[in-house]
């Protein structure tokens, strides 16, 4: 019997259409009760939850309210936060129920992957090959090891611990599966490529490492165009620019499911919340980058 397809929206061949499985039986266990909870959904989850936690969280976060205070740019962090889980929340729906990261699944969206897969990595390359993060983590790890605030003259040295902790990274993705920024290509690439899985045989690893050292090599060099804030800001702000356009894709994508996996309205007013708030700070980053002059100053 054949088993019968689900054409999801444009420019991506057609998803098999069956019922998602019960947890216990993903799990394979007999009932999922609170020690299994805690063993293979709350365990796994803290450590997805630790890696994905970045600059923004333990470095500008704090930061911001310890010069600022809380009522200054406290709020900021806080809808921040929110709305981030509301967005990962709608773009976790559209992964459990097509099985698709999100960078694949934006070729679904008119006019096609042929745009929406070169814009969205374009986009999100931008967001970190600049370093900004690593950048960050480099200036936190300096003053973990010194106790202090680097000088301006001690700059070069918050770059190569920048660029030792990427190394570092590197190494652990070697026996790791978490690594977003090469592995979203590599996923994109791979799935859209007919020829690429015929050069690689259908292991993507061996497009992944390579192509890992050659990203490692481009962050290492951009880390020296600028300081460590202004690479931070470059990056935050294309990362806005990304929650400008893609809540729209995932509304598209997600109104499309099945019907019982498609949001229910108040998750669109979310998304579209998402839009005007993120927005909101990259046209105000763009437009101070162009003229000089913030449209709003906090």
């Amino acid at each position: 019997m054949t088993q019968p397809t689900f054409l999801l929206g444009t420019g991506r061949p057609s998803l098999a259409l069956d019922d998602l499985p019960e947890p216990e039986e993903v799990f394979r266990v007999r009932r999922l009760g609170p020690r299994q909870v805690v063993q293979f959904v709350v365990g796994p989850s803290l450590i997805a939850l630790g890696i994905s936690i970045g600059s923004g969280e333990w470095l500008l976060g704090p930061q911001a309210v310890g010069q600022y205070g809380f009522i200054g740019v406290g709020w900021v962090i806080l809808v921040s936060a929110v709305l981030q889980t509301c967005y990962n929340v709608e773009i976790s729906r559209y992964v459990v129920a097509t099985g698709e990261v999100p960078v694949v699944g934006w070729g679904r969206v008119p006019p096609g992957w042929k745009f929406w897969v070169p814009f969205s990595l374009l986009l999100f390359y931008f967001a970190f090959i600049f370093g900004g993060w690593a950048a960050g983590a480099g200036q936190g790890l300096f003053a973990l090891i010194t106790g202090r605030v680097h000088q301006p003259n001690e700059v070069e040295w918050v770059r190569l611990l920048a660029i030792g902790l990427l190394v570092v990274v590197f190494l652990i993705t070697l026996t790791a599966r978490f690594e977003a920024l090469v592995r979203n290509f590599t996923d994109a690439v791979h799935a859209t490529s007919p020829r690429l899985r015929k050069l690689v045989e259908g292991d993507p690893r061996r497009f992944c490492y390579p192509f890992m050292l050659l990203v490692l090599a481009v962050i290492a060099g951009a880390l020296h165009l600028a300081l460590p804030v202004e690479l931070v800001q470059i990056s935050a702000n294309m990362s806005n620019l990304g929650a400008l356009i893609f809540p729209f894709a995932l509304m598209y994508l997600n109104s499309k499911l099945p019907r019982p996996a498609r949001p229910r309205p108040w998750h669109y007013v979310l998304l579209v919340l998402n839009v005007l708030f993120f927005g909101f700070f990259f046209v105000n980053f763009a437009y101070e980058f162009i003229t000089g002059t913030a449209l709003v100053r906090f």
